[in-house]
């Protein structure tokens, strides 16, 4: 599957991409985020492990991401984290 596309409902995918903030708190705290793939597209991310605490970690990082498509709004590019990790350039 080419990066950036999304998977049927059920099956988990990889994505590569940067994590970028779309919205702070009141104190300044990032807690949403997007992934930005290489081919130009966006996806809301939600975490499954609870809400911003791993991916404020990869905040403009080149990362690899496991995902599932949330089915519950099928217009949105929304995604639900299984497992993230950082991209190190000699390990591509």
């Amino acid at each position: 599957m080419p990066k950036g596309n999304i998977p049927k409902e059920g099956n988990s995918e990889i994505i590569e991409g940067i994590i970028i903030p779309t919205a702070w708190n009141e104190k300044g705290y990032a807690i949403q985020f997007s992934l930005f793939t290489f081919d130009e597209r966006e996806y809301k991310i939600r975490s499954s492990r609870g809400e911003g605490v791993e991916i404020s970690a990869f905040i403009r990082k080149k990362i690899k991401l496991t995902y599932r498509r949330n089915n519950k709004n099928r217009s949105a590019k929304y995604i639900l984290t299984e497992d993230i990790c950082e991209i190190n350039e000699l390990d591509e």
